[in-house]
């Protein structure tokens, strides 16, 4: 017989009894989450990263060393330190640069970020958890109503890249 398999970076479950902690990270998502939790966290332990991003130990040993590369790319500093764990740090304006193009790639409609946050995965969630004090919808209905009623032509990348810089 015949059938279709999808790889398991694309599967997600929808079962009725499911909850986002079933969701599967493609690899770029696990870069981001691993760039998110060295730029917010000192010296994160790699077997706590490890578990939060729910991958083996291999795995994320694996995917530091692109973590690595993008960081380098962002001018950012990748660190390491035995007994200590791993972090990564930089100027200012390079490690909020690197937050707001992580942060969004993920973010597609800010109107309708009063959504029940428990259905957010991913980056989604991570956003919501690093904004928790902030207020994020507030600023994104500001920011779109200035843009409405200054009739500028706007699309969802150009809104989320501003709308998250300006959080």
């Amino acid at each position: 017989g015949i059938w279709l398999e999808q790889p398991l970076t694309a599967i997600k479950t929808t079962t009725a009894s499911s909850n986002n902690d079933d969701y599967i990270l493609s690899h770029k998502e696990r870069y981001d989450m691993i760039i998110v939790a060295l730029l917010d966290e000192t010296n994160v332990a790699i077997d706590d990263l490890a578990n939060h991003i729910k991958v083996s130990r291999n795995t994320l040993l694996s995917d530091l060393k692109n973590v690595q590369q993008i960081l380098i790319k962002r001018n950012l500093q990748y660190n390491s330190k035995r007994g200590l764990g791993i972090w990564a740090q930089g100027k200012e304006q390079d490690i909020r640069d690197m937050l707001i193009h992580i942060f969004s790639k993920y973010l597609y409609d800010f109107r309708k970020f009063n959504a029940k946050k428990e259905y957010f995965w991913g980056i989604q969630k991570v956003f919501c958890q690093y904004t928790a004090k902030l207020p994020v919808q507030k600023t994104a209905i500001h920011f779109l109503n200035i843009i409405k009623e200054k009739n500028i032509v706007e699309n969802d990348t150009s809104t989320n890249l501003m709308i998250c810089a300006l959080i």
